[in-house]
């Protein structure tokens, strides 16, 4: 189960919390799971309701939807789980979240198939409990019983192994390995009233990344092996399933979702075992006994590349009886066909499904000049999906020639093709799925050797885009007899390439229009032999149709925001394809737009109006009928925004109900011309933002040097999910044309239920203060730009901004908080006041320190010091705006603690405390002794609450309600000043209370 880079680390804990509540309540967390198998639509006039997915009717042939791999009916699949053959069926399951199109509660989905082609797709197996979301795992056969769990029944039964994620008291997110068992060949599941059977207190690592459990039962020890990551590689042995011993930490190794499995190397009889880091990269050794613990022993420390394109991720091989898991003793494997920087981003693509999988492909080991390595080949079964074939027996390719593929095209098919390119080819390839300015290049470079997959025009995105539209490369070498092969997959949606009988594998997502089916072959520089078979591949479904009746109308936009004068098009596909193509089309408000141009593909409008319009487009025999939605809006926004105005903007920007709405794939911007012009003003500009699509982004620009802020700009930012950034358009573009930036400051906030997040930015000369919901999350001088327009931007889909305010005030300069229990009059250089709280700074890797006015002493009265404090930023502690350290300064002798003396007692952001005392030793030099130190708990979002009692020459400090140190200072200081104090960066301090008791005398 992957929780992607660092940031998402922080969404995925936000989204936990949100699923054990959902868990709590949730009638279906039952310990036992009943379900019934669900049959697929076996005509396309009759659609069938599945069972498992109530109020969802497919014929799978929505836009996208692969027609010969596999997906679930509807919602939110990621990564495969639990893969077993047992008693003639082989079964995948999945993370599933069954009630939306993005990654959410985990369940098991489930689906069954006799062939490793057709898939039943049946109920869910695992539903989330009190013990936590149900993450990724593995099944196991228990054919001899070593559970206990099958007395009485031939053959055993299956046991599923599960990572349960949960949060525990303290709200720390936290996993552990749980067990479920199935009596039924897995149509119903109990989960183990001992659970877990792996607590997080028995993870000899400690670490909190615990997951992903993969169990093989090992014959040399007799036993049950798991092998678990998530961050470090762990092994784990048992001889029942059940109670589980530590063998080999390897901490060195770190992955997700790992596989371990033996293969004989070529039909040499000598065996290696392979580890599988998550499908991306793979290792090749031993599994044997070091030490006393079993332990994976690699060769050496190289990670090969298992896969080289973007979308494959997660990969697992079955389970069964035999050895490899498979009734023939193959070794087989599929992945989740997606990445986690974009994934969330496609369900607006896709709409009521998103998640799909890999071909499958069989594994082996084969000696290679470099070595042992893996080869993947998709599995012979797919063999029989082939419908004829088109041979094109040792063609000439080249440039002056006509395409040879000219009279082929379609969306699901298969290539099998052999180049030999002569000494002037430069590169060679195909061009798929072409039209419509659309195409995905698979392309051999003869000089680079390297084969590459090339995406950036294969149509929709997802927001995020530029993680999306990219290129892939991979060396690739030649078969023996000198020649380049190449074997590869179109379906729906995707791409997927084997080179050099499967030395090289790569898998693609696509989302072209249905009528970009297009196939060229082409050659660059000179001239390429080649060897072409082109196979139609039947799909899965059962939903071919007959005859050339229309039974449905594609279009490539069903729903559309413009504004008043716009040209757009929408591309139509009538199915089946060999009906007569094109459509007419009826406006429900024909004043909103009007038809440019038209043809059997192509329909180009030209927007008139603001207002909405349903367009109907239907088939030429009348028979079929499909919809979309247009909406049409102004511009003028001199009606909802009054302090900025005369906008020029980059990407779709319009108004609507009230709020200037931005939308753009990649960033969007409206810049006013409005500037901080008198330097000697605070300028404030703050917005309300809702973010509406799943990757929106939206900021504030400051200080953009001309229309377009990727020419100089700092932008202020939030995402849907919380995650903040202030960064720099420098100025510069790198050598591909990008604009390269500079962070000041990452972190993440609290995630809004309603995605709606308040921005406000105040400018202060170069000073920027930054505020998302009320919270300070950025404060720190800037020396790029000193003056600039001011702006909003969007960044991967649509947000609305409203109350958009923008203002200028004389500057006034402010020590002190009012009402706060520490005041500063003597103006310390390393803080000020920002509304109300005091920030402290003194830059990186320096130390700020900020001494108030406040004296005290300790022979008088006993005091009480608590103060909400925060390290501004998040995980990147070298930007140069995120902050580290922050603490309380007491008895500082003077303004000067560092040359007088005084005690610290402090925290950073991961939760390691100190308390210390600045003494002079008796040379009259500072030293510091160590008083206390340790780790509490890293705190959400850097918030720590601290607390310090002072009774005497006892100390006690508390660190978010808990006492971790209540130690006798050694008569060190009794009177002195209170304050301040950071380290390598700003943290903020509020709500300062100070309470002090007159100390009784005994007499």
């Amino acid at each position: 189960m992957n929780k992607g880079k660092t940031i998402k680390l922080v969404v995925v804990v936000l989204m936990i919390m949100t699923t054990i509540i959902i868990s709590s309540i949730r009638v279906l967390a039952e310990e036992k799971t009943s379900t019934s198998d669900i049959s697929y639509k076996s005509s396309i006039s009759k659609k069938q309701s599945l069972s498992s997915n109530k109020g969802v009717t497919t014929d799978y042939l929505e836009n996208y939807r692969e027609q010969y791999h596999y997906s679930p009916a509807k919602a939110w699949a990621n990564d495969p789980n639990g893969m077993v053959y047992f008693k003639g069926e082989y079964h995948l399951f999945y993370q599933y979240n069954p009630d939306d199109v993005v990654w959410g509660p985990m369940h098991w989905g489930h689906a069954v198939s006799k062939d490793l082609i057709h898939w039943k797709e049946l109920p869910i197996a695992l539903y989330p409990d009190k013990g936590g979301t149900i993450y990724s795992g593995s099944a196991v056969v228990d054919k001899d019983n070593t559970s206990g769990f099958f007395d009485g029944i031939k053959g055993g039964g299956l046991v599923a192994i599960f990572t349960q994620d949960y949060l525990n008291d303290k709200g720390i997110e936290k996993q552990k390995q749980s067990i479920a068992y199935s009596k039924d060949n897995g149509r119903t599941w109990t989960k183990y009233e001992g659970n877990p059977v792996i607590s997080t207190e028995n993870d000899p690592l400690n670490n909190a990344a615990f997951r992903d459990p993969k169990v093989f039962y090992h014959k040399e020890s007799g036993k049950w092996m798991m092998v678990v990551a998530g961050g470090p590689l762990r092994f784990f042995s048992s001889t029942d399933l059940k109670h589980w011993k530590p063998e080999g930490m390897q901490p060195e190794i770190q992955t997700e979702c790992p596989d371990l499995f033996k293969l004989e190397v070529g039909d040499s009889g000598k065996n290696k075992w392979v580890l599988s880091e998550g499908g991306r990269y793979y290792r090749v050794g031993d599994f044997k006994e070091v030490d006393g613990v079993w332990k994976f022993v690699p060769d050496n420390d190289k990670r090969i590349v298992m896969n080289f394109a973007k979308d494959s991720y997660a990969a697992q091989t079955y389970s069964g009886t035999d050895e490899n898991g498979t009734p023939d003793g193959r070794r087989i494997m599929i992945n989740w066909m997606n990445n986690w920087d974009y994934c969330n981003n496609i369900a607006p693509i896709t709409k009521t499904f998103n998640g799909q999988f890999t071909l499958q492909s069989e594994l082996k080991l084969v000696n290679t000049e470099e070595g042992i390595r893996l080869t993947q080949q998709p599995i012979k079964e797919y063999k029989q999906q082939r419908k004829g074939v088109k041979n094109f027996e040792n063609v000439t390719i080249s440039q002056d020639k006509p395409n040879i593929l000219s009279d082929l095209s379609g969306s699901q098919y298969e290539i099998v093709a052999e180049f030999k390119p002569d000494e002037k080819t430069t590169e060679f390839g195909f061009k798929l799925r072409v039209g419509a300015g659309q195409e995905t290049i698979v392309k051999y470079n003869t000089k680079t050797q390297e084969v590459t997959i090339d995406r950036s025009k294969s149509g929709k995105a997802p927001s995020n885009s530029k993680a999306f539209l990219e290129s892939y490369s991979s060396k690739v070498n030649k078969t023996k007899d000198g020649k380049i092969q190449l074997n590869i997959f179109v379906d729906s949606s995707s791409v997927e390439l084997y080179g050099n009988n499967g030395e090289v594998c790569g898998a693609t997502q696509i989302f072209p229009n249905r009528s970009s089916k297009g196939i060229e072959v082409y050659s660059l520089g000179g001239k390429t032999k080649a060897t072409i078979k082109y196979y139609p591949l039947s799909g899965i479904w059962n939903n071919d149709i007959k005859g050339k009746s229309s039974v449905l109308v594609s279009l490539s936009e069903e729903k559309l925001e413009k504004t008043v004068g716009d040209e757009f098009s929408i591309y139509t596909t009538t199915i089946p394809t060999r009906a007569s193509q094109g459509v007419t089309w009826k406006f429900s408000d024909p004043e909103v737009l009007e038809i440019v141009s038209q043809d059997d593909t192509q329909t180009t409008f030209k927007t008139k109006k603001v207002g909405s319009t349903t367009l109907t487009a239907t088939s030429k025999d009348a028979k079929a009928q499909k919809t979309a939605n247009l909406n049409v809006y102004g511009k003028d926004t001199s009606d909802i925004i009054k302090d900025l105005t005369n906008f020029s903007t980059t990407g779709s920007w319009y108004v609507k109900k009230g709020a200037y709405v931005g939308n753009n794939e990649g960033d969007g911007f409206t810049v006013a011309e409005q500037t901080n012009a008198d330097q000697k003003s605070t300028y404030n500009l703050e917005a309300e933002a809702n973010l509406i699509d799943i990757g929106s982004t939206a900021g504030i620009v400051l200080v953009s040097q001309n229309e377009d802020p990727k020419k100089g700009s700092i932008i202020a930012n939030v995402n849907k999910n919380g995650n903040y950034r202030v960064f720099v358009y420098t100025g510069e573009f790198d050598d591909n044309g990008n604009p390269k930036v500079k962070d000041l400051i990452e972190g993440t906030v609290p995630k809004t239920e309603d995605n709606k997040y308040n921005l406000k930015v105040e400018l202060k000369g170069n000073h920027i203060s930054y505020w998302i919901n009320g919270e300070l999350v950025c404060d720190t001088n800037q020396d790029y730009y000193k003056k600039g327009r001011f702006g909003l931007n969007v960044f991967g889909g649509t947000t609305e901004f409203k109350n958009v305010s923008f203002n200028s005030t004389t500057s006034i300069d402010y020590t002190n908080v009012e009402g706060s229990g520490l005041t500063f009059d003597q103006t310390p250089g390393n803080l000020h006041a920002a509304n109300d709280s005091y920030v402290v700074n003194n830059g990186k890797q320096k130390t700020g320190v900020a001494i108030s006015d406040q004296q005290i002493d300790i022979n008088k009265n006993i005091y009480t010091l608590e103060i909400d404090s925060k390290v501004l930023g998040d995980w990147h502690a070298d930007n140069p705006a995120n902050g580290d350290t922050m603490g309380i300064v007491l008895f500082s002798q003077s303004d000067n603690l560092f040359r007088d003396g005084g005690i610290v007692a402090n925290v950073n952001k991961w939760g390691s405390y100190s308390l210390i005392a600045h003494v002079k030793d008796e040379n009259g030099n500072l030293k510091e002794v160590n008083l206390a130190g340790g780790k509490v708990y890293e705190a959400q979002y850097n918030k720590y609450k601290l607390k310090v009692k002072l009774e005497g020459n006892r100390i006690s400090f508390w660190i978010n309600g808990e006492l971790v140190c209540d130690n006798i200072q050694q008569n060190y200081y009794h009177t002195g000043k209170l304050g301040l104090i950071v380290w390598n960066g700003p943290s903020e301090f509020k709500n300062i209370i100070i309470t002090s008791d007159e100390v009784t005398l005994l007499k």
